[in-house]
């Protein structure tokens, strides 16, 4: 697969370090917008991340409840719970 920056064609990496599923890192990105979550899953699965997308705060707490993550990405500015708000409720966990 290969993308465009600035008119340049460039190959979309491998993997920097392929690891067995049990231990990939689990990064939970929230955002409202799914095309920055498809974004970022994308470029986590590239890096040899196991990526989970939600879009809200309120999903996302569910998901730390239910799987857990070891990083969490957030937007700050999201409607109802804000990233700061889902940051200090995760971090109490």
């Amino acid at each position: 697969m290969e993308g465009n920056l600035s008119g340049e064609r460039f190959p979309l990496p491998s993997p920097i370090h392929p690891h067995k599923e049990s231990h990939m890192l689990r990064v939970l990105v929230a955002d409202d917008d799914p095309g920055i979550v498809r974004t970022l899953m994308l470029g986590l699965k590239m890096m040899g991340c196991q990526p989970v997308g939600v879009e809200s705060a309120e999903a996302a707490i569910k998901a730390l409840e239910e799987k857990g993550a070891d990083l969490l990405l957030t937007d700050m500015r999201m409607e109802g719970m804000s990233g700061v708000e889902l940051v200090r409720d995760a971090h109490a966990r």
